[in-house]
């Protein structure tokens, strides 16, 4: 049984220094006019000494080995799940397929909602948040575009990055922040955070970045980040597409609070698979956590991408809250 206590978050991050104010984070920069309380990622207290508690994972299962029902699959880089559908957002286009379609099966409806690179998304009381990257002639920056998934139509954009470097996005579980990186090395190693209110009140104001460190504190220098995820238990986990053989390649989980990194894995591929997307959801012995990756269509012949879900868990099902 977890001991519930402010004592065991200073006993495991003896790096916290209260004296300038819990709610300070570490490796926080706020921009111009905010304090270091504004980037403070809990509601609470209690939140605090939940996400003090670090669950390992273990890959088990690829499921399916293979999916290649044809165009839905082509350049897929954001997933989101709600109780109905399935949300796929690729490099061009939108998709949502019903939960009770097989998805070896499925042919949805192709829609192009205009944006010229889709990324990661996430869903929050009902609308999809997508990030867009800039397009390629550079007139439009990064952004963040709102889905209503019903009316499949794009009610809102916001721009959040002057790059266009805007691969992933990441609404935290009580909907305060939104969490955002670039995708290139040598930036990827810092965390936009961004205040967030809800469509149809949609607004990002910046409050600051936080920094990502390893496990010893050194700076840590991410490369090909493809994706970003706030867990329920308000850690984060990035997604690294750089060959097996390099030291980022993989999952990473920070401390949100202090960006320390907690763990690292690696898990094998073959030479034309690419990382390029997460979904976090309960899919029974298939695991919590589920990186989308794509056999990229290298050969001759082939028509399109297949993707596979690289399903990760809990070694028990008693520490599945801690993720």
């Amino acid at each position: 049984m977890p001991v519930w206590s402010l004592r065991r978050v200073l006993d495991k991050n003896p790096e916290l220094d209260f004296r300038h104010g819990l709610r300070t984070p570490v490796r926080f920069a706020p921009v111009e006019g905010f304090s270091g309380a504004d980037g403070f990622p809990f509601k609470g207290l209690r939140a605090l000494i939940r996400a003090s508690f670090w669950p390992d994972v273990r890959q088990v299962s690829i499921n399916p080995d293979e999916i290649d029902p044809g165009r839905w699959t082509e350049a897929v880089n954001g997933l989101a799940l709600d109780y109905d559908f399935l949300y796929v957002v690729t490099e061009g286009y939108f998709f949502k397929i019903p939960l009770d379609t097989p998805l070896d099966r499925a042919d949805p409806k192709r829609i192009n909602l205009g944006w010229p690179h889709g990324g990661g998304c996430s869903l929050h009381r009902g609308m999809l948040y997508v990030a867009v990257e800039g397009s390629p002639d550079k007139k439009m920056k990064g952004q963040v575009w709102v889905v209503d998934p019903r009316t499949v139509t794009v009610v809102a954009k916001q721009t959040i990055s002057a790059t266009g470097d805007c691969p992933w996005i990441s609404i935290d579980p009580a909907g305060r922040f939104l969490y955002h990186s670039k995708a290139s090395a040598g930036s990827a190693d810092q965390i936009d955070i961004f205040r967030f209110r809800a469509y149809p009140d949609f607004l990002l104001s910046p409050v600051g970045s936080l920094t990502l460190v390893t496990e010893s504190g050194d700076p840590i220098d991410l490369q090909s980040v493809q994706a970003g995820l706030v867990t329920p238990n308000n850690h984060l986990v990035v997604l690294c597409d750089t060959p097996e053989g390099e030291a980022v390649s993989g999952l990473h989980l920070f401390d949100i609070y202090t960006g320390r990194r907690r763990w690292h894995k690696r898990f094998e591929r073959e030479y034309d698979d690419e990382f390029e997307c997460l979904l976090m959801a309960d899919f029974a012995e298939n695991g919590l956590l589920h990186v989308g990756m794509l056999n990229k269509d290298l050969d001759i012949g082939r028509e399109s991408d297949d993707l596979s879900l690289v399903n990760f868990d809990t070694p028990s099902p008693f520490d599945r809250w801690m993720l």
